[in-house]
């Protein structure tokens, strides 16, 4: 493993999503970067190569899953999440440093890169064993409490629900988390950061 100093620790994190061609592992059991440009920046031109992202993070922190819902992803709840890793198809980063913009600047974090493919596959092996058993598990949920399965889509349709159902059946869809206004004129629906659609009369 290399020590990253700890001024270079985000920008190391950044090169590696930006690097994820194939796949990119984000744990970070506390996120907030809705106003960090750099990191924002960077998943931008993560999605525009359409990487395969999994983020998890600490289950029953609302705020950080509305942070990861808003940049498009889909956040893997882990119950009792305090590690910080980052992991793409070539090497991986193990970290103190969680994704919030007050950490970037000023937290002092402490951060290892892998260097040899024996160390990768060792922090590989730890996410298959501790945290991708709740991806399966997150996504049975989601289906089994999903209110708008095809069983209740009558139901929800005759009782005036289109609105909630469509952005649910969208959501679901793009795996995305969107929202649908109605005023006078026109229909919006925005998704994420990456979809916005306008219905005008």
């Amino acid at each position: 493993m290399k020590l990253i100093k700890p001024s270079q620790i985000s920008g190391e994190i950044m090169t590696l999503i930006e690097e994820a061609d194939k796949k990119l592992i984000i744990v970070s059991p506390y996120c907030k970067f809705s106003d960090w440009k750099k990191f924002l920046n960077t998943i931008k031109f993560l999605k525009r190569k359409k990487t395969t992202v999994e983020f998890y993070v600490r289950k029953g922190e609302s705020k950080t899953s509305d942070e990861v819902e808003k940049i498009g992803f889909n956040p893997i709840s882990v119950p009792n999440l305090h590690t910080k890793l980052y992991i793409n198809e070539n090497y991986a980063i193990v970290s103190s440093m969680n994704l919030l913009t007050y950490s970037d600047m000023n937290s002092l974090d402490i951060a290892y890169r892998t260097e040899t493919e024996n160390e990768y596959n060792e922090l590989i092996e730890y996410y298959e064993r501790y945290l991708r058993i709740f991806k399966g598990s997150e996504q049975e949920s989601k289906i089994e409490n999903n209110i708008y399965s095809k069983e209740k889509h009558n139901k929800n349709i005759t009782n005036g629900n289109w609105i909630e159902y469509l952005s649910d059946l969208i959501s679901d869809e793009l795996d995305t988390n969107c929202r649908i206004k109605i005023n006078e004129s026109n229909i919006e629906i925005q998704c994420g950061n990456i979809y916005e659609a306008f219905i005008s009369n």
